[in-house]
């Protein structure tokens, strides 16, 4: 009785369970142990590449124990691999983040050869010229104060994290520096992209020439991962998007594509699909109210989806206040803002009240609609009758425009620049764009909406990894052999792309490509994109050159 009171109090101090993070440490140090059995790692191969794996805590996760495992499997592949340990304090719970750094510590001291090991807080100090970090710095800082506090709108506490934020990245940013300078790396590996000090990484190895491949944990046991990018913004996606269409070989490939996308989105429409989209399958009450209506989809501010990547505005609040703005002031349009309805979900939700936003700028105005993320309405059918969306980074930008939406979208997301949608990036042009879109002068043609249906097609079906090794599946995998892991067709996407710089999406592709034959041909593959099909399955991945 008494251990058990100890342990919950040290919990409470701690901020989390300091025994159970101990034991996964244990756990990865065995995967080593009978990884190594008592033998050298094996030698990398005379013209491997030099991979850089990024280690650093990452809250009360296990992600530093995935990235070591990562390193560990492509080193049994022949890689040459280095591990990169950001020791550096980075947040707000020092006694935490001490008990972490010293279990990552003690399980890197596997990899003790000369240059296997390369530890930031030695790099302080070291000679040299740093690049001015300051801009970057104070973005980051912001941006991992919105990530922190689950939102834009509190302001209690967010002046003191920025400004503890801000000292600690000002005082990793010239080790950073300085260790790249030192170390030649072909390719870093990191988590994330924007928490913690991952953003500086991520802007310092690519201003140094190193390809950057990133990942995050996708949820319901998924991976994403980026070849070169942020994984969590789909880096890969318009690269990968684009040779898919340029290698597109026969009628039969053409209509498996169409055929997919058009199943996977009739599942969300249902909230059928394996991440439950949908909280309702049909509306609740009729939808004439927003007929004709602008559509702004939000994305949660708070998600790493989403960090950062405004064009025209510099927040999530002030985009929908601006633009709701306009709109009741420039047309005769009613305008509605749909919340993100993962935002429902604990996991997910947000601490911006979007409602008390709109009360305290429009009062009741009549034509300022908010749709909560658990409100009975699916978003799928708002699509039918409103006139057009404006999306930030939400996958609903590409799949309104798939089933026939003009699409306006002020924003650096991933499918910005893909064709099938109007960008922008200053205001005029922004606002150019709503009042041509109500005046129902901008032209969805047949070959955008094929184009968003790709797109779809890449994204929500080879993109993402289903596999046991996931940074959320920690209790399974780290049950597995490395070799066990290694054996792995889903473990072997990931790695083959890493190595390569060869977006995921495309071995998926190539995989769901020689697996699923395709009825028909010719009229078939024509209609597809507008026919209802079969739902099928998530994209089983398979290992091979696309």
């Amino acid at each position: 009785m008494y251990f058990k009171k100890f342990k919950q109090r040290l919990g409470q101090q701690l901020g989390f369970n300091p025994l159970a993070w101990i034991r996964s440490g244990l756990r990865v140090e065995a995967m080593l142990d009978q990884w190594l059995g008592g033998a050298a790692a094996p030698r990398p191969a005379a013209d491997a590449r030099t991979i850089a794996v990024l280690v650093t805590p990452w809250l009360a996760t296990v992600v530093p124990w995935y990235s070591i495992v990562v390193g560990v499997l492509l080193a049994a592949r022949g890689a040459r691999v280095v591990y990169v340990f950001d020791d550096l304090p980075f947040s707000n719970a020092p006694k935490r983040a001490l008990l972490i750094r010293a279990t990552i510590r003690r399980v890197l001291r596997r990899f003790a050869g000369p240059g296997e090991v390369l530890v930031l807080s030695r790099f302080l100090g070291a000679p040299g010229a740093p690049v001015d970090g300051a801009a970057l710095i104070e973005r980051m800082a912001a941006l991992n104060a919105v990530h922190a506090l689950r939102g834009e709108m509190v302001a209690d506490g967010r002046a003191g994290y920025v400004a503890l934020v801000r000292r600690q990245l000002q005082r990793a940013d010239p080790a950073i520096q300085a260790l790249l300078a030192g170390h030649r790396f072909d390719v870093l590996f990191i988590p994330g992209g924007i928490y913690g000090t991952t953003g500086l990484w991520l802007d310092r190895a690519k201003r140094a020439g190193v390809r950057v491949a990133s990942y995050d944990a996708g949820g319901y046991g998924t991976v994403l991962f980026a070849a070169d990018g942020i994984a969590a913004q789909l880096q890969d996606v318009p690269r990968a998007f684009a040779r898919l269409k340029d290698t597109v070989a026969s009628e039969r490939e053409h209509a498996l594509i169409l055929r997919v996308a058009r199943g996977e989105l009739d599942k969300r429409h249902q909230g059928k699909d394996a991440f439950g989209s949908q909280m309702v399958a049909t509306s609740a009450g009729p939808l004439e109210k927003y007929r004709g209506a602008i559509l702004l989809a939000l994305n949660s501010s708070w998600d790493q989806a989403a960090l950062g990547l405004h064009a025209v505005f510099e927040t999530n609040t002030e985009w929908i206040v601006e633009t709701a703005r306009w709109v009741v002031e420039h047309t005769d349009a009613t305008i509605v803002i749909r919340q993100h309805p993962s935002e429902r979900l604990a996991v997910a939700s947000t601490s911006d009240d979007y409602a008390a936003l709109l009360r305290h700028h429009f009062g009741g105005h009549e034509r300022v609609l908010f749709v909560h993320a658990a409100d009975p309405v699916n978003t799928y059918e708002l699509l039918t009758v409103v006139s057009t969306v404006v999306a930030y980074t939400s996958t609903i930008g590409v799949e309104a425009a798939a089933l026939g939406n003009r699409v306006i979208v002020p924003s650096r997301s991933y499918y910005a620049g893909l064709g099938f949608v109007w960008s922008a990036a200053a205001r005029a042009a922004y606002f150019s764009l709503i009042r041509q879109s109500v005046a129902g002068e901008l032209v969805l043609t047949t070959q955008m909406r094929q184009d968003a249906m790709y797109c779809y097609y890449v994204t929500q079906i080879c993109n993402w990894i289903f596999s046991p090794f996931s940074p959320e599946s920690f209790e399974l995998w780290s049950r597995e052999s490395i070799a066990g892991l290694n054996a792995d067709p889903t473990v072997g996407v990931l790695l083959e792309a890493l190595a390569h710089d060869i977006p995921a999406a495309l071995f998926n592709h190539r995989g769901r490509l020689a697996a699923e034959p395709v009825e028909g041909g010719g009229a078939a593959a024509a209609d597809a994109a507008d026919e209802p099909a079969e739902p099928a399955e998530p994209a089983a991945a398979a290992v091979g050159a696309p």
